[in-house]
């Protein structure tokens, strides 16, 4: 890109040495929940040794489809 193009107050820069990550989201499905523990207590508890829980997916929340619970975690970058 030349200054000519986009003007004399462009800065290029290598935006990758300037970002770090810290953290990820992650969607995990998860087979053989029973039904009496499919809360956010309780997927709070599952995760709380390797990720934070943040959600579930509507369906998971609703029970209306019971095969598998669909939830989001946050899990670090390091």
């Amino acid at each position: 890109i030349s200054k000519n193009e986009w003007g004399s107050g462009l800065n290029i820069f290598n935006l990758r040495s300037q970002i770090s990550f810290w953290a990820r989201k992650v969607w995990l499905r998860c087979y053989g929940i029973p039904i009496n523990m499919w809360n956010d207590d309780y997927f709070t508890k599952l995760t709380k040794t390797f990720a934070n829980y943040l959600a579930c997916l509507y369906e998971t929340k609703e029970m209306s489809c019971v095969e598998y619970a669909r939830i989001l975690i946050q899990t670090s970058a390091q």
